[in-house]
């Protein structure tokens, strides 16, 4: 197993995805997103927690890169959220029953990931707006 894995998760809390650097959208940075009060309530840093906008088969994600703190026995994590000045902000993450984590191109349990694991959450842009589009009227 790989020290970063990818990880996949259902979109009404969180997409984990494998991004590839040529899906990365060019359109949108993080200074364009506004958060919706689902996003900040339950990553309540995310503003300062996010790395990019990605596009991946045509849907807009917020990517956040996170430490695998430790792993509780009922699926929940403690994870260190790496926030864009280098900083890391520790943050609880309770993933929806039935998530699966896609370790080396496999569903497998939250069980499966180790401390120190990092980790990329994306967010679907059900979670977010655009406040501004470089470049646009």
């Amino acid at each position: 197993m790989s020290a970063t894995s990818r990880l996949v998760l259902a979109p009404l809390i969180l997409a984990l995805l494998a991004a590839s650097p040529a899906a990365l959208t060019q359109d949108f940075s993080c200074d364009d997103i506004e958060f919706n009060s689902s996003a900040t309530n339950e990553f309540p840093s995310v503003a300062q927690s996010c790395h990019s906008v990605v596009e991946r088969d045509g849907k807009l994600y917020v990517r956040l890169v996170a430490d695998v703190v430790r792993v509780r026995a009922d699926g929940s994590m403690v994870l260190d959220l790496k926030a864009s000045d280098g900083s890391r902000i520790r943050q609880d993450f309770n993933p929806s029953r039935g998530f699966r984590a896609m370790i080396s191109g496999k569903p497998r349990p939250t069980r499966e990931l180790v401390p120190g694991q990092e980790i990329r959450l994306y967010l679907p842009s059900d979670r977010w707006q655009v406040l501004q589009v470089p470049g646009r009227e």
